[in-house]
């Protein structure tokens, strides 16, 4: 398994690329966007799911590969100090929004969804269900504000990538202004 450290941007090529999964990890509920619709967490389908995917896709073991006790079957990259603006804009010119969600995780911290698609009926989003304000809301929160001190980039061979963005910081206030 490769990981790649510290490239500078995040690329995500459209052309092979059907969905994209961005993540947006932190600990202080105040974070939380007012109006997200929220999820349970099922760790035992996750893994069933994430199994049978591994299974799917190859007959290579994935199990413990990258992260112990779990299937991983991406490519994983690396990157650090990570300005959102750029992949998020790229995202929202080249994908359509199919959903939104928070899951708060067993160690307390919650976890806010975004998912764009190609085709979002297909990535199973409903038409008409991601409310503007509330986008609005994560861009006010997670995107032109801040920086995210880590980014993991798993690039999937199902056509779904996933940003995993950890560790967010406040972009200092001169930054903000030209945004």
């Amino acid at each position: 398994m490769q990981i790649e450290k510290n490239k500078s941007q995040i690329e995500i090529p459209k052309e092979y690329t059907e969905r994209v999964m961005v993540r947006f990890y932190f600990a202080s509920q105040k974070l939380l966007p007012i109006g997200i619709r929220k999820l349970d967490r099922n760790d035992e389908e996750i893994r069933i799911r994430q199994e049978a995917a591994a299974r799917k896709l190859t007959t290579a073991e994935f199990a413990d590969r990258v992260r112990k006790g779990r299937v991983d079957t991406g490519e994983q990259r690396e990157h650090k100090n990570v300005d959102p603006t750029d992949f998020w804009d790229s995202l929202k010119k080249n994908f359509q929004i199919a959903d939104i969600h928070s899951v708060e995780q067993e160690n307390g911290k919650t976890v806010v969804v975004v998912t764009f698609a190609k085709d979002p009926l297909l990535s199973g989003g409903r038409l008409g269900s991601v409310k503007p304000e509330i986008v609005k809301a994560i861009e006010q929160t997670f995107i032109y504000p801040a920086k995210w001190g880590s980014v993991w980039h798993w690039v999937n061979p199902d056509k779904t990538e996933t940003l995993n963005c950890i560790a967010r910081q406040e972009k200092p206030k001169n930054l903000i202004e030209q945004v």
